[in-house]
């Protein structure tokens, strides 16, 4: 059984970094590389500048001229995950203010506190399907935990586990309050999703902070019924459906 050993990015193993985008990180022909996961940490004026340089040098040795100098200046922040000394994966995470362009303003406007973003994963062929991605997450919210952070979040691609799995996994290593959202449902002023909610609360035991389509106050005491924890409101404030005052004068005693 392997044995993997996840390391937080440091300029001494910059060189590790280059060398598995280099060598190992799309070698299936995976339609989104070559990759240095540069974009991230980059502007849109800078990531046009670095695009016009792809017909010039070609768009592998562009990226990772980037890639290096971002290296050198610390702007790069994440984990690799190594197999012996060999680096075999790759994920893209740090303080959610650090992403300039790339996580969606409405997600830093809506954070409960201090907040860790993860943004992308990358792992070697062979050693897909091998749990790396998961040992990467419970590194980043145990690592987190310890720096004084609150939360930490993603916007990722459908995954065959169910958020209540995920949510569970996250119990083993210590989380007790999960901001659970509905992406489908997220700005729609539709309603919340009760039903969903309702079994994270029950299944996992977790103080439930429910996100995603609340549009007023029955939809907020919905929320309480089924013993959600407490609920984000964005739009509904913007449009006026829901008054703060009245809310937290409603819900704040209990």
């Amino acid at each position: 059984m392997h044995r993997f050993t996840i390391k937080p990015l440091t300029p001494e193993l910059n060189k590790d970094y280059l060398d598995f985008f280099d060598n190992r990180a799309f070698t299936d022909g995976n339609p989104n590389g070559p990759c240095y996961c540069t974009s991230p940490n980059q502007d849109e004026e800078t990531i046009k500048k670095m695009v016009k340089k792809f017909k010039i040098f070609g768009v592998k040795k562009t990226l990772r001229k980037y890639a290096v100098k971002m290296l050198n200046e610390n702007k790069i922040h994440g984990y690799l995950a190594f197999d012996g000394d060999i680096s075999i994966g790759w994920c893209n995470a740090a303080d959610i203010e650090s992403y300039s362009g790339f996580v969606p303003q409405f997600a830093k406007d809506n954070t409960c506190g201090k907040t860790v973003s993860i943004v992308c994963f990358e792992i070697a062929p062979e050693y897909r399907g091998k749990g790396i991605t998961s040992a990467f997450i419970e590194r980043v919210c145990s690592d987190a935990k310890e720096n004084g952070y609150v939360a930490v979040e993603g916007w990722e691609k459908i995954s065959a586990r169910s958020a209540v799995e995920f949510a569970l996994q996250m119990k083993e290593i210590g989380v007790q309050t999960i901001v659970y959202t509905d992406i489908a449902k997220d700005g729609m002023l539709q309603g919340p999703n009760l039903d969903a909610t309702a079994e994270m609360v029950r299944a996992t035991g977790l103080d439930i902070i429910a996100s995603g389509g609340v549009s007023s106050m029955k939809d907020l005491e919905d929320l309480e019924a089924i013993n959600a924890g407490g609920a984000i409101i964005g739009k509904a404030l913007y449009e006026k459906r829901v008054n703060l005052r009245d809310a937290v004068g409603r819900f704040e005693a209990k």
